[in-house]
């Protein structure tokens, strides 16, 4: 159960990168300067320095990613009640928001907080269900062609 958690937590962590760059690129498309912009402008003002602002980023992305791999695994775990899996799940989530909440201030108004808190939950659930659902429908094929096969080997 550690070794499957740790495996998804970094390959999470991977995927937390991915998402880190693709949040620049993003960013830099929305800010439309022209220059590719690496951190949001208010969080390099807030830590002094572009540098200092860009790794807490990256580092963000990545305990985010990796928790969201760990809760994934939790999540899928069989061995678990239905009751410690989604507290664990929903743990994990948290756990892993709490780098995300503190760059984006979002303990400076509750409301604004709680409800950024609420949509990030959703849509990392949301993903995470769907990569869940994808990897499912590819073992069942793999299970029905595996099926098939026997089938056409005993005739």
């Amino acid at each position: 159960m550690k070794k499957t958690i740790l495996k998804c937590g970094v390959n999470g962590m991977l995927w937390g990168s991915f998402a880190c760059l693709l949040f620049s690129i993003l960013l830099s498309l929305r800010l439309n300067t022209g220059e590719f912009c690496f951190v949001l402008p208010a969080l390099a003002a807030d830590y002094g320095n572009g540098m200092t602002a860009g790794i807490l980023q990256i580092l963000a992305f990545l305990w985010l990613g990796g928790m969201c791999g760990a809760a994934y695994a939790i999540g899928n775990s069989t061995n678990l009640a239905l009751w410690r899996q989604a507290a664990g799940y929903l743990c994990a989530l948290t756990a892993g928001l709490g780098p995300v909440s503190f760059l984006g201030r979002w303990y400076e108004h509750l409301f604004v907080g709680i409800f950024s808190y609420l949509i990030f939950l959703g849509s990392i659930s949301a993903l995470l269900y769907l990569i869940g659902w994808i990897n499912l429908r590819n073992d069942i094929v793999k299970i029905r062609n595996a099926i098939q096969a026997d089938k056409e080997g005993l005739q």
